[in-house]
């Protein structure tokens, strides 16, 4: 019994040290308890610092030893650590402050990142001098009782203002080394009848803050076993987008080139307003904590601006789409490492980018440009859908990325009738080269070889009708070459492009008549521009174009130019609003064309 209290009588410099030097900072800070960067109630975000201590789960230890002294003012059998934790609440009772957000505050400081692990010696923290007027009052804590932990870089930042909720934190973790102390599990440190006061004193004037502390594992008890009982699954995530879309587009119909318009009474392009949808549910699943299948299921109804409706590809929208809301499988594939890189292994919905290999920053259908040309280099929309991707780094500022992808579908991969199978049908075999010299720019070469059939679009579907087809329902292929660059001059502008150039090949000539066609575009982002999550994006350039080569059949005279711009407006963490327009000058490259344009207004709903 006696050993038990000399156990407690051991402790008195981390009570002292812990009253000295964080209650200079919990009264520091109740005079600006109105700012937002101190108190983040008042902005609804999470403070960006971390909580510099360590709070170990409470535990129900019990100083039960009479005092051996008469002078002892507090016998050890009038103290319960426990209740000093709780005072005078149970342990079952929910616990809050007289707004409610006690709990739910500490939780924020406590979930936030992790910090550098416990310091056991002064000079770890390397913002700490031995001349601070509470050096040796931390020294103490840090050295002799490792009741605080510095920050990730290695600081303590003494001269911060904390809240009381971080104070109530930093005395609840000197409060569990006490019961480790006395416990025996301690150490040789020794807690004093003075230490005991100090804490008497301390928690009557914390009672709500360390009352909530003393909730907070019977709380998160019961929301596990809650979440425990009504979860999807531990190996899988799910991820949604919803796209509500109204668009319409104006101008005149366009004609391909070769054919003129007539000169009076030019057709309109005799649409109307649509308002229509999509929607992709995400499975993310994990085994190995490493590896990913991904299982997308998809239902949209957004019929495309394409050449059966405005007479040009050059109008098609990036998230567009028809299939009448009907679910199908979108995406089937497995990603695993190999080394330093990943396998992707696909049964469907594999593209010729995935790895991250694309540079265009507004890629994304759901977030990203509005026009199916402005989201990326059309040679990653060659021929895809089932195989194999393998991206490896060579060196730390040098990937390569190659994989051989097979359409699905009648004639596709998944079908045993000739054509199709795996290698008797279109294919796309493709590598690149991508090259970061420095941490803000990146420079990518890209190679595809593909076989499109008699129904495979050259450019992806993106540019004129002689860039897609240029020799109607004969068996073509084509061999493609793309040159990818992005800059970020900082974080709220990069600057992006690239240069594409395929050789077009009629394989069903004797002659093999060949096509060369072109395409180039810059992209122009200003993230976070207005309000944090906002992006503008602008993007210019010339959709493919048919040029000659030899024995050439189709080909386009004039040029094209794209100009779209949007503007994604976040309205919360998962809703954005992306107003957008695009024209597109002498469609099809041709001069006689009228001017099109596309307007529409993108609503995304991200959970």
């Amino acid at each position: 019994m006696t050993n038990n209290f000399w156990k407690l009588a051991k402790v008195s410099p981390v009570i002292l040290g812990a009253s000295l030097f964080l209650a200079s900072g919990a009264s520091a800070v109740e005079t600006n308890l109105g700012e937002s960067e101190v108190n983040p109630l008042v902005t609804g975000e999470v403070s960006t610092t971390p909580l510099a201590f360590s709070v170990p789960a409470p535990s129900q230890i019990v100083a039960s030893t009479p005092a051996p002294s008469a002078n002892l003012a507090l016998s050890a059998d009038e103290v319960n650590v426990s209740d000093l934790v709780n005072p005078g609440v149970a342990a079952s009772e929910p616990v809050t402050d007289a707004n409610g957000q006690a709990l739910q505050q500490i939780e924020n400081y406590n979930n936030e990142v992790e910090t550098m692990g416990q310091v056991t010696n002064i000079s770890q923290l390397r913002d700490v001098s031995p001349r601070a007027w509470a050096f040796e009052a931390l020294r103490n804590l840090v050295e002799r009782y490792q009741c605080i932990q510095g920050y990730p870089d290695g600081t303590f930042q003494g001269d911060r203002a904390l809240t009381r909720f971080e104070f109530a934190a930093g005395l609840n973790s000197c409060l569990r080394r006490i019961e480790a102390l006395l416990a025996g599990t301690g150490g040789g440190t020794t807690v004093t009848p003075a230490d005991l006061e100090a804490i008497r004193r301390l928690t009557t004037e914390f009672r709500a803050e360390l009352a909530a502390l003393g909730a907070r594992v019977t709380a998160l008890d019961g929301r596990v076993t809650t979440l425990e009982g009504r979860q999807f699954s531990t190996t899988t995530k799910l991820r949604g987008e919803a796209i509500f879309a109204l668009a319409d587009t104006f101008g005149d119909r366009a004609f391909a080139n070769g054919a003129t318009p007539p000169s009076t009474n030019r057709p309109g392009q005799n649409t109307n307003l649509i308002f229509a949808d999509r929607v992709r549910l995400n499975l993310n699943t994990s085994f190995t904590g490493r590896d990913q299948l991904l299982t997308r299921l998809q239902a949209r109804n957004i019929t495309s601006f394409s050449s059966s409706v405005t007479g040009t590809n050059m109008t098609t929208l990036n998230f567009s789409g028809s299939g009448n809301n009907e679910i199908n499988l979108a995406i089937l594939q497995y990603r695993f490492p190999i080394g330093a890189g990943n396998v992707y292994i696909s049964t469907e919905g594999n593209a010729l980018d995935d790895g991250g290999i694309n540079l265009s920053p507004i890629d994304s259908s759901g977030s990203g440009a509005i026009s199916r040309f402005g989201a990326y280099n059309p040679i990653y929309r060659l021929p895809s859908g089932a195989g194999i991707t393998i991206d490896y780094p060579i060196v730390p500022q040098v990937r390569l990325t190659a994989g051989y992808l097979v359409p699905t579908g009648s004639g596709g991969a998944n079908d045993p009738a000739s054509p199709g199978g795996l290698f008797n049908n279109q294919y796309s075999a493709y590598g690149q080269l991508t090259f970061t010299p420095i941490p803000q720019g990146q420079i990518a070469f890209t190679y595809a070889n593909s076989y499109l059939g008699t129904s495979g679009a050259v450019s992806g579907s993106t540019g004129s009708t002689n860039a897609n087809r240029p020799y109607g329902s004969s068996r073509t292929s084509a061999n493609a070459y793309g040159i990818q660059a992005r800059y970020n001059f900082s974080p709220n502008f990069i600057l992006s492009g690239w240069v594409g150039y395929t050789n077009a090949i009629n394989e069903g000539s004797v002659f093999k008549e060949k096509t060369e066609i072109w395409n180039y575009a810059v992209q122009a982002t200003f993230p976070d521009l207005g309000a944090r999550g906002n992006l503008l994006g602008i993007v210019a350039g010339v959709p493919p174009r048919a040029g000659f080569i030899r024995n050439s059949r189709n080909r386009d005279f004039d040029t094209s130019i794209h100009l779209e711009a949007f503007y994604r407006i976040r309205v919360s963490d998962n809703i954005a609003i992306t107003p957008g327009v695009l024209a597109v000058f002498d469609p099809e490259h041709n001069k006689n064309n009228g001017t099109v344009y596309v307007g529409t207004i993108r609503t995304t709903f991200s959970f």
